[in-house]
């Protein structure tokens, strides 16, 4: 995984992707499911998620894989953020 990470490094996010999810984290019940659809297709913003949760910041006892897990660990505000 820290391969496919170092190697979006190089990848832009797509502003459309972050928009729409965004516009998903606008709803309070929103879909996790349609979160991580949309996030599946930049592989910039999967790989920046997915180092952000697993980082120090976190705090967390094991390595997060999952972008749903991350999704739902990370929260609304931070999900936000990191978009």
């Amino acid at each position: 995984m820290d391969a496919f990470l170092d190697a979006v490094d190089e990848l832009h996010t797509s502003p459309t992707v972050a928009w729409r999810v965004l516009n998903l984290l606008k709803d309070p019940e929103f879909d996790v499911r349609d979160v991580e659809s949309h996030l599946e297709a930049d592989p910039a913003l999967t790989a920046a998620i997915l180092r952000l949760v697993n980082s120090a910041a976190y705090g967390l006892p094991r390595r997060i894989s999952s972008l749903r897990q991350a999704i739902m660990l990370m929260g609304t505000r931070s999900l936000r953020l990191a978009v």
